[in-house]
């Protein structure tokens, strides 16, 4: 069961790309697969970063394991739902009109990915397994956002993915937290 909570983590985790991808337009080819690639490297980039800073440092904190995973993923659910009502609007998409803004965004967007990735690592999967999901997922979530036009329907579509993404990571904070 704490296999399939942390897939559901990482899908969740992928879904923050979407407001980024809805800027990238579809027709500049391989501008876009090049933006799309940096959407989906730096969302890897930033698990990688926090499992391996939370195998080195987190063993100061193995007394407070359960509270520690609770605190973060449950953190990280309120800051997406909350960004849902800004994303609805319009106000957290991005029109990328060159690399450095989409990497100032992708960055943005990775925090959260780095959290999460501190926290994975208390769970027993290894990290080639949280890239892998978090790869597939990421690479669907990407394809989907730059497919969309940044219009209304595609903001709200976004918001509602992402608010639900918002649910999964504070369920699974409670899970993971306290049932696991």
């Amino acid at each position: 069961m704490e296999k399939i909570v942390v897939i559901l983590v990482l899908i969740a985790l992928s879904v923050q790309v979407l407001p980024v991808a809805l800027g990238i337009d579809p027709k500049n080819g391989f501008i876009s697969l090049g933006h799309g690639l940096i959407l989906i490297v730096s969302q890897l980039l930033f698990l990688y970063v926090g499992f391996l800073l939370g195998n080195r440092f987190l063993h100061l904190l193995e007394n407070y394991k359960e509270i520690v995973i609770f605190m973060g993923l449950f953190l990280i659910g309120v800051r997406m739902i909350m960004d849902a009502f800004k994303i609805r609007k319009g106000e957290r998409t991005y029109l990328l009109d060159n690399t450095t803004t989409l990497i100032m965004a992708s960055v943005a967007q990775g925090i959260n990915t780095l959290l999460a990735g501190l926290i994975l690592s208390y769970i027993s999967l290894t990290i080639s397994q949280l890239i892998f999901v978090l790869l597939i997922s990421t690479f669907i979530v990407t394809v989907l956002g730059v497919l969309l036009k940044a219009k209304q329907y595609s903001y709200t579509l976004s918001a509602l993915l992402y608010s639900f993404s918002g649910m999964i990571m504070l369920v699974s904070s409670v899970y993971l937290g306290f049932f696991n």
